[in-house]
């Protein structure tokens, strides 16, 4: 069975404080409903919530192509800057680094899209650390997604172990 015949889902966080990054990632095939969620969030853009395709550098967006959806507000330059710029940074080496690793088989890359809804604090004011986070955090989601983690067996012998998170 190919892991990529249905929709995956998952989520990671990375470090501590306002720094963190934490991430909810989708991946479908296209034509799927989760292609349809990234063209409707694309046309309907609001003030402080721009989603737009995440690239490696202008022209160079990666593969398979990922929808950067924050969860946060954008309400200052700096967050701005430190969002659509770090931590699109460290999710689109997240997601290549995740091809390069298998996870996401290179001859699936044409075929499939991502949403990465990311929570990058208002208040983050170290752009290489969220890049890092970012970075860890959307690997960690990707691999997760794929292996379809945890499973409900761990969830289910943890199931006193709930923590809020912050």
């Amino acid at each position: 069975m190919n892991v990529f015949e249905n929709n995956l889902y998952a989520e990671a966080k990375s470090g501590e404080g306002v720094n963190a990054a934490h991430i909810n990632l989708v991946i479908g095939r296209k034509g799927s409903s989760v292609e349809q969620a990234v063209l409707s969030s694309l046309s309907a853009p609001r003030a402080g919530y721009i989603p737009f395709f995440i690239v490696k550098r202008p022209n160079f967006p990666v593969k398979p192509f990922t929808l950067f959806v924050n969860k946060a507000e954008i309400r200052n330059e700096q967050h701005g800057i430190i969002s659509w710029g770090s931590g699109q940074a460290g999710i689109a080496q997240g997601i290549l680094h995740a091809v390069k690793a298998g996870f996401i088989p290179k001859y699936e890359v044409e075929n499939l899209v991502i949403i990465a809804s990311i929570w990058i604090h208002p208040d983050a004011s170290d752009g290489q650390l969220v890049y890092e986070h970012c970075f860890h955090a959307t690997l960690s989601a990707v691999e997760r997604a794929v292996t379809q983690m945890p499973d409900i067996e761990e969830l289910l012998q943890n199931l006193e172990q709930a923590t809020q998170t912050e």
